[in-house]
């Protein structure tokens, strides 16, 4: 079936797909193991991280479906999901890197790791 998938993809996919591997490769390269992440990541926040995106998803799809219905055209869900996805990534990458600035302030400068207490 994999392969029927692959067979009928577009040419122009396979761009998307090339770059979508590689930032999320890169990411997890240069951030979750050259940078650490790894050490700060539990099992309950890996389980709990893809909850926030899988609500706007959903959100999205009910208030867009109702775009969908009023005008008769698919244009406002894209619009719709495509807006919130970019706002809430950004979103979220400000908060991760004012989180990030914030136990730097705070990290023991001999250790490099912060201080029980100060985060």
């Amino acid at each position: 079936m994999c392969v029927e998938v692959v067979a009928l993809a577009p040419a122009q996919w396979w761009v998307a797909f090339t770059a979508l591997a590689l930032s999320h490769g890169v990411s997890l390269v240069c951030n979750y193991f050259r940078g650490g992440e790894y050490r700060k990541m539990d099992l309950s926040k890996l389980m709990h991280a893809p909850y926030k995106r899988i609500l706007v998803l959903h959100v999205a799809i009910i208030f867009g479906g109702w775009g969908v219905i009023a005008v008769g055209s698919p244009l406002p869900l894209l619009i719709m999901l495509v807006l919130l996805k970019l706002g809430m990534d950004l979103g979220l990458h400000q908060h991760e890197h004012r989180a990030r600035l914030a136990e730097a302030d705070t990290a023991d400068p001999l250790s490099g790791r912060a201080e029980p207490g100060l985060a």
